[in-house]
């Protein structure tokens, strides 16, 4: 279950906590995000093996993991010994503590295995294995996406106006988003009950287009969000 729209938001109301650091916040916020672009991987596999399989492998693991984070960190450390430049740590700062938010928001909310460890051999994260979560649960999770990324939408708008820069003409397209996450709801709602065994598959047609549409206006506007 991917929840890009849930971080965005929630990390974008966080904004107030974090120090007023240049590149940290865009930074923070895109590390929130970047983990879920693992159904990326787990679609394009699924074209060379079964779905559920290709789930398995990229699903969940190397994106969600503390080894990731820390390499991740290890490369940013070494290009600042390199370039010595105060904004490289910023931002590696804001990824890496975007993304460990990101994973502990999953640790709760997620309510299957979290490979925490990837690619250690250190048995996967599951806070919810005693229970049992019924689909019309998880359905109604999935569906929330949509209005997720409708909230961080109408967000961005209020951003730039308060800081346009050069970004009000963004605000249509905006708009534009806006209307079309209300109609993917309606449609996957529809789609639960009309084919249920198919609900994964169409919330990932649905739910791609709408991560690639968040990934590139948070950065397409990092200027007046940051």
């Amino acid at each position: 279950m991917a929840q890009a729209g849930l971080h965005a938001y929630i990390s974008l109301k966080s904004k107030k906590w974090l120090p007023d650091k240049k590149f940290l916040f865009i930074s923070f916020l895109l590390g929130s995000i970047i983990p879920d672009i693992d159904i990326l991987f787990s679609a394009i596999a699924s074209y060379y093996m079964p779905l559920n399989k290709a789930v398995e492998i990229f699903h969940r693991t190397f994106t969600h993991s503390l080894i990731s984070v820390a390499a991740l960190y290890l490369i940013f450390l070494i290009i600042y010994e390199i370039k010595k430049n105060e904004l490289i740590l910023n931002i590696a700062y804001g990824l890496t503590a975007g993304i460990i938010f990101h994973l502990l928001i999953d640790i709760v909310l997620w309510f299957n295995t979290i490979d925490f460890f990837w690619p250690l051999p250190i048995p996967k994260i599951n806070l919810w294995f005693k229970f049992t979560i019924q689909s019309n649960i998880t359905n109604t999770l999935l569906a929330l996406e949509f209005i997720f990324f409708r909230l961080f939408a109408s967000k961005l708008i209020d951003i730039i106006i308060n800081k346009p820069l050069n970004n009000a003409y963004y605000i249509k397209y905006l708009g534009y988003w806006m209307k079309i996450e209300i109609i993917l709801f309606i449609l996957f709602i529809i789609s639960i009950q009309i084919i249920p065994s198919f609900s994964l598959i169409v919330f990932g047609i649905f739910y791609i287009p709408s991560l690639l549409m968040l990934i590139f206006s948070t950065w397409n506007l990092r200027g007046s969000i940051d």
